[in-house]
């Protein structure tokens, strides 16, 4: 896979989560790698996960 790697929510004890930027597009990743709900707070505000749920997005970088 191509592209620069940027994780996010490092510290988060139950999200992995990061992006990857390639040719001005960005896909963003984020896993709920526990079996309990876990809620972050990303652009554009807070997400709450269901356990083992992840959620991907493609967009534009502005």
């Amino acid at each position: 896979m191509q592209g620069r790697f940027v994780p996010w929510l490092e510290d988060h004890s139950r999200i992995w989560a990061y992006a990857r930027e390639w040719e001005n597009r960005r896909s963003s990743v984020l896993c709920n790698i526990s079996s309990e709900p876990a809620r972050a707070t990303v652009p554009p505000g807070p997400i709450t996960l269901k356990p083992w749920e992840a959620v991907a997005v493609l967009g534009d970088l502005g």
